[in-house]
């Protein structure tokens, strides 16, 4: 714990995590967020894949924490890290110079491979249900990768050359200024195909009646030739081009995706921001569009419009942009940010403003002041991170020296927080001590001292700090940074391998009571319940894991059990699931349980309560935890019923499809549907669905296949849950999916709950098992349906 600036409150740091590496790149985000939970960090030859472990209860032995002679330094709980990377490849794929003559296209980055930048897809994206990473060398290729086996801290493969994709496209524009030179327009094919900057959009969400799963994310490039070009990815691990934009002359230096708006059930817009080398800023306004001829899921399509190609932010002023990024002040508004020397532009496009009307609109300019209590700060370095604290409305502006500069008021009138001087776009703050915490010269002090207690240095010594990145590790004012000490005096240089960049976590600005109080977050974080499709729960309760320790749940016991007890008596939504199978009842019938899994919000309620619950019971070891364990069968079991009530619907469905291989498993789940606890209205269905497979089939329920011990062959219980013993005391854990037991290597396991599945029959390595689960196509289909836990919805990994 360091002190505060103030002498009197501590500043909690979370976590450490040092990288022997080399300085970070010339990237404007060099740390991001996924939406399954993971920060990435990107350093000059590796990208960090980063996962905490809060929420997490797999192999947590492996984790990485924080150096032990630091562990003084750090909170009581700190977080440990599961860590995995990817590494620059140092061999070209792409030799420029062989290609053209032209000085435009020169690559001094040819000789020294490193990575320049990143950007991460939506998840659900890939056929396993994870994302996927675009990097960016210093040769301006861009390549595609995936994890393996394990994204947790298994390997990544690169899946595509994106390059090469780019180049075998045509290039379906003129460029006026170009084509009167002809030497140089013998360049522009390779200009078009050497990528500088890369965003990936979100995911667009329509109110259609049940959300079909399609991938209508995008990726842009952006190019040397002043183009984007505008990917899709595909289920095979690549991407397919979608159409290309010519939007500048210039080299187009950075794209930022705004989140979607929804238009209507079936449209959504949203703006790509660029910025180019001559320091112009724009906006693409693009609009999407869900088509469809049938209710099957397989025959949505969406389309890609461009409603505006060009609306001017900035004019070229040859002031070259530092940092463009989005932040969203609230649901449905998203404020754009960019910067150059000494400013931090705000702007808000006018169609939002239209419908949600603020107190402010078109472009704001704020100029930054250096912070007097430090010589060696000016407001000249370059922007590294920003960070928005939704509650207090504050935006933390970050810049390469170590200062932190707060802009108040987003939503109504954006000003500086400052208490130096008298400037009109000066906050004064002195009359409020808790908006004084947030000026700049408090939290920039702040985070002066949190590095020097980890550097072991004291304020006066001129040892500097070099910001690489900050971003925000929750909404609750805790804040993720890489920083790299440094000592302007004696003017050497420090070899590569002696570099030390430290990962930081650290909450900076001074919380109030009601933040501390966990009681009072449990609130916020379960107020908002987003699709699966768009953030994993264990994601969604990041903030409130990583604060749970055994003091503030005690102090919260009444209200988390008042809580759990409320969730788990909450009734069902409807649901509305069309079936139609007409064309492809395979693909139809995996697709559309998948969307029912995934967009159903009650059991996305119950994933998280589940999460939290469990979470609670290793966290807490005292007598009271006990009280939780009824709550949790009892939430555990109305998962169970929603997922088989689910499950019933589909297979009702498609019963004059069924063959004679798929009664065995359709008569296991009917099975299933007779366990304890649950509801009277599920086993009714399930009645119903037994005598409808007896008006087309001879075989009674009593044929149903009674599960034998694999070690000794005795007879097993009938199909449970999670797990079985044989009259012997042989214990197996069963597959959630098909409740088969689990006596194979190939099996994937949750990384929150450490439930086991059989691997999806396109992925087994064992021919004989894969042609028996083949056999059967419902129970085929399920298991390439359901990519994630049933249970809790985290992902699943593969050990072996």
């Amino acid at each position: 714990m360091a002190k505060g600036g103030d002498g009197d409150q501590n500043i909690p740091i979370i976590s450490l995590l040092n990288f022997l590496a080399p300085s970070i790149p010339p990237s404007s985000k060099p740390l991001r967020w996924s939406d399954d939970g993971q920060a990435l960090v990107l350093t000059r030859d590796v990208l960090h894949i980063l996962t905490p472990t809060p929420g997490v209860m797999f192999d947590l032995s492996s984790a990485v924490g924080p150096p032990k002679k630091m562990v003084s330094c750090l909170s009581d709980r700190p977080i440990s890290w599961f860590r995995t990377s990817i590494e620059v490849d140092k061999a070209p794929q792409h030799n420029w110079a062989t290609e053209t003559s032209h000085q435009g296209a020169f690559s001094a980055g040819l000789h020294a491979l490193s990575w320049r930048a990143f950007c991460c897809s939506p998840t659900w994206v890939d056929a396993d249900g994870g994302y996927v990473i675009c990097m960016l060398n210093s040769n301006s290729e861009v390549s595609l990768w995936a994890p393996l086996r394990n994204f947790l801290k298994g390997e990544w493969v690169k899946c595509q050359d994106v390059t090469a994709l780019i180049k075998e496209q045509e290039i379906p524009y003129s460029i006026p200024a170009l084509d009167k030179d002809g030497d140089r327009r013998k360049g522009i094919p390779v200009m078009n195909a050497q990528t500088t900057c890369l965003d990936w959009s979100s995911q667009p969400m329509y109110e259609t009646p049940a959300y079909p799963v399609v991938d209508s994310s995008l990726l842009a490039l952006g190019n040397r030739l002043g183009c984007v070009h505008l990917l899709r990815y595909t289920l095979d691990r690549t991407v397919e081009w979608t159409r290309s934009l010519q939007i500048s002359s210039e080299w187009i230096s950075h794209l930022a995706w705004s989140p979607w708006r929804q238009m209507d059930p079936t449209s959504c817009d949203a703006f790509l921001a660029y910025a180019d080398s001559s320091g112009k800023v724009g906006l693409v306004h693009v609009k999407q569009q869900l088509h469809t001829e049938s209710s099957a899921p397989s025959s949505f399509v969406t389309n890609t419009h461009i409603l505006d190609l060009d609306s001017h932010v900035c004019s070229a002023d040859r002031r070259r942009v530092a940092f463009l990024t989005w932040v969203q002040v609230s649901e449905d508004i998203a404020v754009l940010v960019y910067t150059k020397v000494k400013y931090v532009y705000l702007f808000l496009p006018g169609s939002q403003d239209s419908s949600h009307s603020l107190e402010w609109s078109d472009l704001r300019s704020i100029k930054l002041e250096a912070i007097l209590s430090y010589p060696s700060t000016s407001a000249l370095p370059p922007v590294i991170g920003t960070s928005y604290i939704v509650e207090d409305d504050v935006l933390l502006v970050s810049l390469f020296d170590g200062t932190i500069h707060t802009i108040r008021n987003l939503r109504s009138n954006p000003v500086l927080h400052s208490t130096a001087g008298n400037r009109p776009d000066a906050m004064d703050v002195d009359s409020d001590p808790h908006l004084n915490a947030l000026s700049s010269s408090t939290l920039s002090a702040r985070f002066r001292e949190v590095f020097h207690t980890l550097e072991s240095t004291s304020a006066e010594t001129l040892t500097e700090c070099g910001l690489a990145g900050l971003m925000g590790y929750d909404s609750f004012g805790t804040l993720m940074w890489l920083q790299e000490p440094y000592d302007p005096k004696p003017m050497t240089y420090k070899m590569t391998s002696q570099r030390l960049t430290s990962l930081v976590v650290s909450t900076l600005p001074p919380v109030t009571v009601d933040k501390t109080d966990i009681a009072t977050i449990m609130h916020r974080t379960f107020q908002i319940f987003p699709s699966m499709l768009t953030r994993s729960p264990i994601e969604c309760l990041r903030p409130l894991l990583t604060r749970l320790s055994p003091s503030n749940i005690l102090d919260s016991w009444d209200t988390i059990i008042s809580l759990l007890s409320q969730t788990a008596l909450e009734a069902p939504p409807d649901r509305l699931l069309p079936l139609d199978v007409a064309v492809d009842a395979r693909s139809v019938f995996r697709l559309s349980l998948r969307r029912a899994l995934l967009s159903d919000q009650y059991l996305y309620r119950l994933r998280m309560w589940c999460i939290f619950s469990t979470y609670c019971q290793t966290v807490f070891k005292g007598n009271e935890h006990k009280d939780l364990e009824p709550l949790l069968d009892s939430i555990l079991i109305r998962i169970r019923q929603r997922t088989l009530d689910i499950i019933l619907d589909h297979i009702i469905g498609i019963v004059p499809l069924l063959q004679a291989t798929d009664l065995a498993f359709v008569r296991r789940i009917l099975k299933t549907c007779e366990a304890p606890g649950l509801a009277p209205e599920l086993k009714r269905t399930a009645d119903d669905l037994k005598k409808t497979l007896s008006s087309i089939t001879a075989a009674p329920l009593s044929a149903f296949h009674e599960d034998v011990c694999p070690a000794c062959a005795s007879s097993v219980e009938t199909p449970v849950f999670d797990s079985a013993v044989c009259a012997q005391g042989h214990t197996w854990k069963r597959c959630i999916v098909t409740s088969y037991l689990l006596a194979t290597t190939q099996v994937r396991t949750c990384i929150s709950c450490c439930r086991k599945a059989y691997l999806p029959p396109r992925l087994h390595r064992n021919s004989s098992l894969k042609e028996n689960l083949e056999g059967c196509w419902i129970m085929t289909e399920m298991l390439e349906a359901i990519q994630r836990c049933l249970y809790c919805g985290s992902r699943f990994v593969q050990i072996l």
